[in-house]
């Protein structure tokens, strides 16, 4: 079959919006927060993007995608989730890692773009602070209480996306009903 110019860019678009459309309705794109480090005095935001799924070559693919991730196999059955199938997961974190792989999919996510639009905030803006990859000797004095803050922001509006409860509402005591006006 002959190839024809540009053949092989449509071929990795529609792959790419393909992988999109799972992340937006099976992934997760998101950003972990770390306890207050003792020595640095800060708390630290991981980016991360992952999937679950029980299709094994479809968490296959996604992870050859992302440079060959390791794939964990969650059995269903145990823990009293009887008649449910394994569940497999893959995942990327770290500024560098995960932020390469979003902006891979970021023109074709619909549903979680707001998400990727914080995660790629929380790590573009603050590259100044904290570099990845190398080794430094940190200090308590090493991250500016406005970049701290700025992070905390971010987190704090990430939540609200993804857990609007947490933020706007107090969680319910044991046997209390939940009522919606």
């Amino acid at each position: 079959m002959k190839q024809y110019k540009g053949q092989n860019n449509l071929r990795e678009d529609i792959f790419r919006a393909y992988l999109a459309g799972i992340i937006d309705g099976e992934g997760t794109i998101g950003i972990r927060r770390h306890k207050k480090n003792e020595r640095t005095g800060y708390i630290k935001y991981m980016p991360y993007i992952q999937l679950v799924n029980t299709n094994y070559v479809l968490v296959k693919m996604f992870s050859d995608f992302m440079g060959g991730t390791k794939i964990f196999k969650h059995i269903g059955s145990k823990n009293g989730f009887k008649g449910r199938k394994d569940c497999y997961v893959t995942k990327k974190s770290g500024t560098i890692a995960a932020i390469k792989i979003i902006k891979k999919l970021y023109p074709y996510l619909m549903v979680k773009k707001d998400l990727a639009d914080l995660v790629i905030k929380l790590s573009e803006e603050g590259k100044k602070y904290s570099p990845v990859g190398k080794k430094i000797k940190r200090s308590k004095t090493n991250l500016p209480a406005g970049e701290a803050q700025r992070r905390a922001n971010i987190y704090k509006k990430y939540l609200s996306i993804v857990h609007p409860q947490r933020l706007s509402e107090r969680t319910p005591e044991k046997g209390e009903a939940i009522v919606q006006a």
